[in-house]
């Protein structure tokens, strides 16, 4: 590693913006035998190792232009390299790298992920999804988030009870462990969720609908969980979460304008005269139903007033004055408030229990941007080779009859020849 520190200094990697390690381990995985080591042992391979992890560090920080650090199936990706590695790196990924835990890796992302735009973890064996509680706190500029939790087989063995490429975790994640999503999201891609409860997928799923209104910059989301439940149950879960999220976060389909050209044709010149005309004569009709409408008012008014008038002679023989009612709209808007009042006060004890009601109700905030929401739950266990409907296909080369499809009578006639 020293060597490769050298070679970084040269001017050829001073511009250098992405660096992968593949295959990249420790020298105690290959020193360590299937019976151990004592102690003094295990501390010189500790401390070998340790010098490895220095050394490889002080390679990395030789590249001053380095913004992608990828590592692949790499045991020197542990806790001891985390915190040695550049803090204005932009994008990361880890790739089936087994020794990186939530525990280690938070506190990474707290001193390293100011900068981040891209976060890939994909097959990493010990690494759970607790490190979402924290990581809008920890990766404020984050865009792009994938996390595929399947994994590989360390070692060829038929048996279904010591597979070793089940997770190294007893929980994915648990209930109170609500993830926080940076609003800076563009992508939300996870992949093979398993090893969780009914109420921590949906509590998760919330997560994503309570944060709707700080992700507006979402354009994809999808999920595919593994639910060890009876199949009627996830079916019913699968269509009621499908539902919100496309609610909440699935863009509107808006067929195109028809616009074949720059210039307007004849049609849409004429479509869009007409459309000017019917607005004015709409405007006039609402000027000159104004007066009409105020006279026979006044009229039914007068009438109105005569009629209480004459219906008073016992009031006027006893000298009380009488005050005659001003020609104002006051009354006019007055009797018209009241009316409104009436109306919305019966219209209020209509539906007073439907406004409890619904108050009750949170409503959901809509984004309405993504291009993407893909929402899956099933019951099968992922392996490495996922077998399709396509992969028992019959050869297209091979020769075989034509396909019946039932429409074929027989003949009536039929000859039948005896030898």
């Amino acid at each position: 590693m020293k060597d490769v520190a050298r070679i970084h200094q040269e001017p050829s990697f001073a511009h250098l913006t992405k660096l992968s390690f593949t295959n990249l381990q420790v020298p105690s995985l290959y020193k360590l035998g299937p019976k151990g080591v004592n102690e003094e042992q295990e501390l010189a391979l500790y401390n070998e190792d340790g010098a490895v992890i220095e050394s490889l560090a002080e390679a990395i920080s030789q590249l001053k232009s380095l913004q992608h650090l990828m590592f692949k199936s790499s045991t020197v990706m542990n806790d001891r390299l985390l915190p040695l590695l550049p803090k204005d790196l932009t994008h990361l990924s880890l790739i089936n790298c087994w020794e990186v835990k939530s525990d280690e890796f938070m506190p990474f992302l707290h001193t390293h992920g100011r900068h981040l735009r891209s976060l890939n973890l994909s097959h990493n064996q010990s690494l759970d999804m607790v490190f979402l509680t924290t990581l809008e706190a920890a990766c404020p500029n984050l865009e792009e988030l994938y996390m595929n939790l399947s994994y590989f087989r360390h070692h060829e063995s038929r048996s279904y009870t010591n597979n070793d490429a089940d997770p190294l975790y007893d929980q994915v994640l648990l209930p109170h462990q609500k993830p926080e999503w940076p609003s800076s999201l563009r992508i939300i891609d996870f992949e093979h969720i398993r090893y969780w409860s009914v109420e921590t997928a949906e509590m998760f799923l919330n997560s994503l609908i309570d944060s709707a209104r700080s992700l507006p910059n979402l354009r994809h989301l999808a999920v595919k969980t593994m639910l060890n439940i009876p199949w009627k149950a996830r079916a019913n879960m699968r269509h009621e979460w499908r539902r919100k999220l496309d609610k909440v976060f699935l863009r509107p389909y808006e067929p195109p304008q028809r616009k074949y050209s720059l210039r307007q044709t004849q049609e849409e010149e004429v479509e869009a005269s007409t459309q000017i005309l019917e607005r004015k004569k709409q405007k006039s009709k609402r000027l000159s139903d104004g007066p009409s409408r105020r006279s026979s008012r006044l009229a039914a008014h007068v009438s109105d007033s005569d009629s209480r008038n004459s219906s008073k002679g016992l009031r006027s023989s006893l000298g009380r004055p009488t005050y005659a009612e001003p020609d104002t709209d006051e009354n006019e808007f007055d009797s018209e408030a009241e009316d409104e009042e009436a109306e919305s006060g019966t219209a209020a004890s209509q539906t007073g229990d439907e406004a409890e009601s619904e108050k009750k109700l949170v409503p959901l905030t809509i984004q309405g941007r993504c291009t993407t929401v893909s929402i899956v739950f099933d019951n099968q266990k992922p392996t490495e080779l996922q077998y399709g409907m396509e992969d028992f296909v019959d050869d297209d080369r091979a020769e075989s009859d034509d396909e019946w499809d039932g429409d074929h009578e027989e003949d009536d006639d039929a000859v039948f020849v005896w030898r």
